[in-house]
């Protein structure tokens, strides 16, 4: 099939099992798959109707669910790697831009994560994540949004250039699947500012994974990320702003989750390819459950459970001290009555 639809540019592109295409300066695309995404950017495939409007009825939910609670709220979404990355296709080859078709049929707001201006390696060559600096790009424009003043963008931004590191041999997740293999030369790196325990789901499904990041020195926010690899991405980068999060895995907001954690903030993203066909957050399970749903594992790292219960316990504000008089405090200590 991707043969077929890439025939106009057989001569410039190489076909990979049915859904990775390498150019002539040997960058790897993500055009097939489960969101058959160059079929839709192509215009051989249309986004149904019903996807507008569920991403139109979601977002106008969450925002007054969050409003009505006093919490920041934000939705942003990643451009995939050909939205951004189109000097590396066939001249000629003219891909419009789910991002741009939601921008058109919804009126709803929500942050468009395209680079605000020119970024050099923007995703892996090997890969169909990006790279370091667009996502500390994203991480700082979404910093912004929720609120992040220009003193702490800035001073993030030098910290996050400081960790990156030394320069490894690396194959993504498109490299590392054709014959032979393909690798590329990337920079490590270091966020040593949180510290991390998560869950990760185990048989096929990553739905339901969940990462807590906690930066005590951080600002006291607060953030429920609800997102995909990409929003996990840059939970470190956020980590500056904020002294707690909690990333879950999933396409839809989960209020129970709202509701558990009680946060400052809360951030919705979702990669462009899953714009393909969006679900209403009603028909979306508990978070909670959604491993046992998909009938998958999940495995734990130590102190996960415990991160977990501190992160989701209610927040109790602390007890006035009281003013007794004598007479009252030595009846309190008599009957050894709690004071404060």
């Amino acid at each position: 099939m991707l043969d077929e639809l890439l025939a106009p540019y057989a001569g410039d592109l190489e076909c990979h099992l049915d859904y990775i295409v390498r150019t002539r300066d040997g960058t790897l695309f993500l055009a097939g798959g489960a969101h058959s995404t160059f079929a839709y950017k192509l215009g051989m495939m249309q986004v149904e109707p019903a996807s507008f409007e569920a991403f139109e009825t979601n977002l106008l939910a969450r925002m007054k669910y969050c409003a009505d609670r006093g919490i920041t709220y934000l939705h942003a979404i990643t451009p995939d790697k050909e939205t951004v990355m189109t000097a590396s296709l066939p001249v000629g080859m003219q891909l419009t831009s789910l991002i741009d078709r939601y921008r058109e049929a919804c009126t709803v707001p929500f942050l468009d994560l395209r680079p605000d201006v020119p970024v050099d390696d923007a995703f892996y060559r090997t890969d169909s994540h990006w790279y370091l600096p667009l996502q500390q790009q994203a991480g700082l424009r979404m910093a912004r949004m929720l609120g992040a003043d220009e003193a702490e963008i800035a001073a993030a931004d030098a910290r996050l250039t400081a960790a990156r590191g030394e320069t490894v041999d690396y194959s993504g997740d498109l490299g590392s699947q054709i014959e032979p293999q393909q690798t590329e030369k990337i920079q490590r790196f270091h966020p040593n500012w949180a510290k991390g325990t998560w869950l990760k789901t185990v048989g096929g499904w990553n739905d339901g994974m969940m990462h807590i990041f906690r930066n005590p020195a951080a600002p006291p926010r607060r953030l429920l990320v609800f997102g995909d690899s990409f929003g996990r991405a840059t939970c470190n980068h956020l980590s500056l702003f904020f002294s707690e999060i909690l990333f879950c895995r999933s396409g839809h907001f989960h209020k129970e989750m709202v509701d558990m954690m009680q946060p400052t903030h809360v951030l919705t993203q979702q990669v462009e390819r899953f714009l393909d066909r969006v679900y209403p957050d009603a028909e979306a399970p508990r978070f909670l459950l959604i491993p046992g749903v998909n009938g998958t594992d999940a495995e734990a790292w130590p102190a996960f459970w415990q991160d977990l219960n501190a992160v989701l316990s209610p927040r109790v504000e602390p007890v006035p001290e009281i003013e007794l008089t004598p007479l009252q405090s030595f009846v309190a200590r008599l009957f050894r009555i709690p004071t404060a």
